[in-house]
């Protein structure tokens, strides 16, 4: 921009890829007249440039493909919804479970899957499909996860927050219908009001999200620890995917 301010002088500055789309020309809106209708919704183009800010981003080694970020849901969606052990439970109705969610849930298990590398990097651990010369993780430590369940707590509450979710425990008082199974019923009716004892009204702040897990129950919390190993051996259900740590054998 400052090139074009000055005049022009000397040779234009290198920008990055789609720098096109401010050119004099307008060869950017040109282009797309060529595919839409844009007379309805008017494009305007503004070329503009900012100092970089290294700190937010993430050089994340965790990596896999499509179906194996699928698989890993399937994993995280059964350590939520089975009560079997994890051995018992076999791959057939891990996906069969899966498919019966709604869009919202396998949403929530999808982005949770997302949130798994900077929960890794946290702890010094990432997950791949590649072959890696690394030390696989077999069972998460104690201090590990002190700091994973804090984090997962937060992409919980925000996650409820983003699709509407208020807070209350509305479904856990009120009297059952006799003759009904009373914990599906009650899980219906948390579906049908959308709220939750743990969701959260109104913005909250990292810091008070956090300070309202701290004040949790030890068997909320455990909810959480018992979590995290579980998951990791109903990922073992699946080929490729595992998760490593930093430290190299060699």
């Amino acid at each position: 921009m400052e090139w074009k301010k000055s005049g022009k002088d000397g040779n234009a500055p290198r920008l990055k890829a789609y720098s096109d789309m401010a050119d004099d020309n307008k060869s950017f809106i040109r282009n797309i007249e060529e595919i839409v209708d844009i007379t309805d919704s008017p494009l305007t183009v503004v070329c503009a440039t900012a100092p970089v800010n290294r700190g937010s981003k993430h050089a994340y080694l965790s990596n896999g493909s499509f179906m194996h970020m699928h698989d890993f849901a399937i994993a995280l969606n059964a350590r939520n919804s089975f009560e079997v052990e994890e051995d018992l439970a076999d791959k057939e109705s891990l996906n069969s479970g899966f498919d019966a969610l709604s869009l919202e849930y396998k949403l929530f298990n999808i982005h949770q899957v997302r949130s798994f590398s900077r929960y890794l990097n946290a702890i010094h651990c990432f997950y791949t499909d590649r072959p890696v010369d690394f030390d696989m993780l077999t069972e998460f430590t104690e201090d590990q996860i002190d700091i994973l369940s804090p984090m997962e707590h937060e992409r919980w509450v925000l996650e409820h927050q983003a699709m509407g979710w208020k807070q209350g425990d509305l479904y856990e008082r009120v009297s059952v219908p006799e003759g009904v199974d009373e914990a599906s019923y009650r899980i219906m009716l948390r579906e049908q009001l959308r709220c939750h004892r743990l969701a959260t009204d109104g913005q909250q702040t990292r810091e008070q999200i956090l300070s309202r897990y701290q004040s949790l129950s030890k068997t909320e919390k455990d909810k959480d620890r018992q979590f995290f190993n579980s998951m990791l051996k109903l990922l073992k259900k699946f080929d490729g995917l595992r998760i490593y740590q930093y430290s190299s054998k060699k």
